[in-house]
């Protein structure tokens, strides 16, 4: 910000113009986190005496909460994922059995001289175990696009 100031002129003298100059500074502080900058920190100490070590102490316990807390979650997070494999392994075993017990059905109708029943039980059964792997594989394929856009 400049103001421009003409003073009177003297007799046979032509005037000067002068120049003022006028500067301002503005000083902002900033900080993020549980802890202060140095200098805010002394000032605390400065009004009440001790108050620096209380806010490190309360920072450090905090920080120890979080840490806690974020253990906890990947504790939590792990059996979750253990549980859903034990989940899957139990039904892939199950499907198994069924798949076998009804192929050994088909295959004692055929046995018998029910070969168009047989036939049937064998091929359904036989369609739904393609048909499994097939839409499995097209299930792990979207979850692993929708991973890789994350």
């Amino acid at each position: 910000m400049a103001n421009y100031r003409v003073p009177k002129a003297q007799k046979g003298t032509a005037p000067k113009p002068t120049v003022e100059v006028a500067t301002q500074k503005q000083v902002t502080l900033e900080y993020a986190g549980p802890i202060p900058d140095p200098l805010s920190l002394a000032q605390y100490d400065k009004i009440v005496p001790g108050a620096a070590e209380r806010i490190l102490s309360m920072a450090e316990l905090e920080q120890s909460h979080r840490h806690s807390l974020e253990n906890e979650y990947a504790k939590a997070s792990f059996e979750d994922m253990r549980l859903e494999h034990e989940d899957l392994v139990r039904g892939q075993q199950c499907a198994f059995v069924v798949a076998l017990a009804m192929l050994a059905v088909s295959a004692f109708l055929i046995n018998q001289g029910q070969a168009l029943g047989g036939t049937i039980l064998g091929g359904s059964t036989l369609g739904m175990i393609v048909l499994a792997f097939v839409s499995s594989g097209r299930r792990k394929k979207s979850l692993d696009t929708r991973t890789q856009g994350k």
